[in-house]
């Protein structure tokens, strides 16, 4: 509210938070290795759109986003999608994945960005 001051009070009992240390994110280009994604055959047909799967309509979403050095996936943006519901759908089977981390030359554990397409077909 307008007027408030920080006075870094702390509630009794409560754990201090300490700054998050973050991984440098690191262009692909530059990476030793690249982050792989896991086998995502299973999520994507468990995240399929209900309504495209009823129609039998395959389709798309392609997204960006960062992988962590500890292998999640964050920050995800739908760039394109084929038809609604597809991008939240891929964006639901990357939330859930464990990809190998990003190393950097020096083969530390670094974040990168990535565009991914998911692609859903009827089976």
């Amino acid at each position: 509210r307008p007027g408030a001051k920080v006075t870094k009070r702390a509630v009794e009992g409560a754990a201090e938070a300490s700054p998050a240390k973050t991984a440098p994110v690191v262009a692909l280009a530059s990476l030793s290795r690249p982050p792989e994604p896991p086998d995502l055959n299973g999520a994507l047909e468990r995240h399929y759109p209900e309504a495209a799967r009823k129609q039998g309509t395959p389709g798309q979403a392609v997204l960006k986003a960062r992988v962590t050095a500890e292998g999640q996936v964050r920050d995800m943006v739908v760039v394109s999608q084929s038809a609604p519901g597809f991008g939240d759908a891929c964006r639901a089977t990357l939330r859930e994945s464990k990809w190998s981390p990003p190393l950097d030359r020096d083969g530390q554990p670094v974040a990168t960005f990535i565009s991914y397409t998911c692609r859903f077909e009827v089976r």
